[in-house]
């Protein structure tokens, strides 16, 4: 299977399809959640300075989160960093200190916070999908274990996965990836449609993110942290049982904003 982890290549010049993909998709989160700031109850000024504080806090956790989970790594093989530096990425980070940042900020610009993160959510969904399949899957990082189902894929020997699993049919796991954040971003939809109070929809995706990513990475190349558990498999686990009890709360109390259609 012919895959682009290089989208324009001459000479020592090289654009990589990771990096247009990640671009592309900042873009479009941006465009999508500014069109829909009336139904997340801000106005635009108020949005685009959310998108760029947002951007400057996923940015700088992006690279730090990333750092900080592979510094034995990098102490242990110091001619990794060029590597790490080129590649090294975190999408947790990306949503722990963009999220802490935001938030910060939209709490002093909003009343209704659930409102604003219920709308948001499926934009954030779809972009995470388009960075599995157009940038991952395209790249070949975030790649899968072996296997000899007929939907394997082998990757080009200059992508990641490649290198690691040379000539070898691997789970297209960010495929799986990807559609599978496609459906939760129509199930948040689905959920705006039909909730009854503002923060369902905030409060049940990230659980449901959890579960499916914990699923996921019994098909994917990781470390393992205990056992055939990798070390994200028990933050997914961490964030079920503190989620859980937090979402049985919400719906126990009385004191909900109520959504209106």
């Amino acid at each position: 299977m012919v895959l682009f982890p290089h989208l324009f290549e001459r000479g020592d010049f090289i654009i990589h399809t990771y990096h247009v993909a990640l671009g592309l998709t900042a873009i479009g989160i941006i465009l999508g959640g500014y069109f829909l700031t009336e139904r997340m109850g801000v106005s635009k000024d108020v949005y685009i300075n959310f998108s760029l504080i947002t951007f400057i806090g996923g940015v700088i956790g992006w690279r730090v989160v990333f750092f900080i989970s592979k510094i034995g790594k990098i102490i242990e093989e110091p001619s990794s960093i060029q590597w790490f530096i080129m590649w090294g990425n975190s999408f947790p980070g990306i949503m722990l200190i963009g999220g802490i940042t935001s938030l910060f900020y939209l709490s002093k610009k909003t009343d209704n916070l659930w409102r604003f993160y219920d709308e948001f959510a499926p934009v954030v969904l779809f972009g995470y999908a388009f960075m599995k399949i157009f940038g991952c899957f395209l790249t070949g990082c975030c790649f899968g274990l072996p296997t000899d189902l007929p939907w394997g894929v082998k990757f080009p020997e200059n992508s990641i996965a490649g290198y690691v699993f040379p000539g070898q049919k691997l789970h297209p796991v960010q495929l799986y990836e990807g559609f599978g954040g496609i459906i939760l971003g129509f199930i948040a939809i689905f959920m705006n449609r039909f909730k009854k109070y503002y923060g369902e929809t905030s409060l049940w995706i990230p659980l449901l993110l959890s579960v499916q990513r914990f699923s996921m990475d019994f098909f994917r190349w990781r470390k393992l942290a205990v056992g055939n558990l990798s070390l994200t498999q028990f933050v997914c686990i961490i964030i079920f049982l503190v989620w859980t009890p937090i979402l049985i709360s919400f719906y126990l109390k009385k004191t909900h904003t109520r959504f209106h259609k």
